[in-house]
């Protein structure tokens, strides 16, 4: 391995399951030599370590030889440990058979077996069509051409060649219209991670040119499932950015009815239909219908469930980030905080478990969760603490709108921490980078104007008149379609309340939400 990532054996031994090492050692024991095999030898040591520590390695194979090429030793067991796996997961998947299938035609091509050639890629092709693999299918096509002329053309028709081409052609534009529909993904979703709900009308000129994109992109042509499920997902997360719960419930429930249609793609797709099922819950919990979300949990814990019996670790992380940040929103939403609270420490401890494998994006959403759960249930410290954790991350341009929000939630809380002092230089901080950053929305200079009159306030009563002015400003916040999904981020409407009756917050979140 490099000099430069010298713990990538470390960290792919690491993440073998328990079946996983197991066959990889019953494959290894064909490569012995005497008593000793290097290759466990060194696979045993990296495995029982918890952080890779070449010094030690050294000081541990003392004086055996492949000490003298370490980085060659590496080099052969990482490739030793992909090639197990490759053979582990063989047909895994219907693009590792037909891979497979296409690998075999090679081998008897070279040895010039047509008619076996011809045979394989018959029920490739069969297989790809039966699944949409429309790149995979083009591949098919080149081998057949490439059969055809080896054989000689004299036992094809010239119409023939123009199917072949009608075919070609088909499966071209069937790829070049998916590839089109990710980009438009991609483009929706690079600005949603980035910049969060729509908060002005401009965003929303964005998601219209998008979703006009989309629509000319389609035409009336009749979908196969993966485009399909792409298009309703993004017509879906558009209507969401726009706060639009009614028409991405649509979209949603479109999506989950083509996925329950063919079952199999439940099992092919795995995560992106338990990702579907978490998003549902939560637009229909948005939308009041607590009948929907039970239903649709109902579906949730069956597939956690599935998926967890899978045992790998990329459906572990996705299910954590999944399922963690919509229990902690329920909870939150439901003034559930004893249970949140609670909840959020096993987030905390699975947060540090996948941090380097969690995208900034994700690792900063339930960070601010957690911290505003905290700072519901009046942790204070603890809130400041998950909120810092954003604020001192390297990849704060990432994610502009939960770092804007950390920022305010930043000042709320030395408020009521006491920390004036500190509160008046990060106030003027927190201006000059919200300003900077072009996030000074009407909410925003709300919060701003509200924590400045706060500071500077004589007595208690004159806090009172300026909580109850931003109350009222936020009420009219609220009515607006571009600006009321800042409160998504933070119900400050109803801490206001908190603040001028004196009750719990708690049950202010309860009434608020059994209303």
């Amino acid at each position: 391995m490099s000099k430069t990532s010298p713990d990538a054996l470390f960290e792919l031994i690491q993440s073998l399951t328990k079946s996983e090492k197991r066959y990889f050692k019953l494959r290894s024991t064909q490569h012995t030599i005497g008593d000793q095999n290097n290759y466990i030898l060194l696979f045993d040591y990296l495995d029982a370590q918890k952080s890779y520590d070449e010094e030690k390695l050294r000081a541990e194979f003392k004086g055996e030889a492949f000490l003298n090429r370490l980085s060659i030793s590496k080099k052969r067991l990482y490739d030793h440990i992909l090639n197990a796996l490759d053979q582990y997961y063989a047909g895994s998947s219907i693009e590792s058979q037909i891979h497979k299938m296409l690998h075999s035609f090679d081998i008897l091509y070279r040895k010039s077996l047509y008619s076996q050639c011809e045979k394989i890629l018959r029920s490739a092709e069969k297989l790809a069509l039966k699944h949409d693999l429309f790149n995979m299918l083009s591949e098919i096509s080149r081998k057949q051409k490439k059969l055809i002329e080896n054989q000689g053309y004299s036992a094809h028709a010239p119409e023939d060649m123009d199917r072949i081409f009608e075919k070609d052609l088909y499966y071209a534009e069937q790829s070049n219209l998916f590839n089109k529909l990710w980009a438009i993904k991609g483009k929706l979703f690079s600005t949603l991670n980035r910049k969060g709900s729509m908060r002005r009308k401009e965003d929303l000129d964005d998601y219209l040119r998008l979703s006009h994109e989309l629509v000319e992109s389609v035409g009336s042509r009749k979908l196969y499932f993966e485009a399909n499920y792409l298009y309703f997902h993004i017509r879906s997360a558009g209507f969401f950015a726009m706060g639009n719960f009614a028409e991405c419930a649509v979209y949603l429930q479109k999506n989950l009815e083509l996925f329950e249609a063919k079952t199999s793609a439940i099992d092919e797709f795995p995560s992106s239909y338990f990702g579907l099922l978490a998003n549902a819950i939560y637009v229909y919990e948005k939308l009041g219908d607590r009948l929907k979300v039970q239903e649709i949990y109902q579906k949730l814990r069956l597939q956690k469930k599935n998926l967890l019996e899978a045992g790998e670790e990329d459906t572990r992380i996705k299910l954590f980030s999944s399922i963690s940040s919509l229990e902690l929103n329920l909870l939150l939403k439901r003034g559930e905080l004893d249970r949140a609270v609670e909840e959020s420490r096993e987030v905390e401890q699975n947060l540090q478990l996948f941090s380097d494998k969690l995208s900034f994006a994700r690792m900063a959403f339930l960070n601010y969760k957690i911290g505003i759960i905290h700072f519901s249930a009046g942790n204070h410290r603890e809130a400041l603490r998950y909120m810092n954790n954003i604020l001192n991350h390297p990849g704060l341009d990432e994610k502009e709108d939960i770092v804007s929000f950390a920022l305010l939630m930043e000042l709320l809380i030395n408020f009521e921490l006491g920390n004036y002092d500190y509160l008046r230089y990060t106030y003027r901080n927190t201006r000059r980078t919200l300003s900077r950053r072009n996030r000074l929305y009407r909410f925003e200079s709300v919060f701003l104007n509200m924590i400045s009159k706060l500071l500077h306030a004589r007595d208690e009563f004159e806090r009172e008149v300026h909580w109850s002015r931003a109350g009222v400003e936020l009420e009219e916040i609220r009515g607006n379609e571009y600006e009321q999904n800042a409160l998504e981020y933070f119900d400050l409407p109803s801490w206001i309340r908190h603040k001028l009756t004196a009750r719990p917050f708690q049950l202010i979140l309860q009434e608020n939400y059994n209303a």
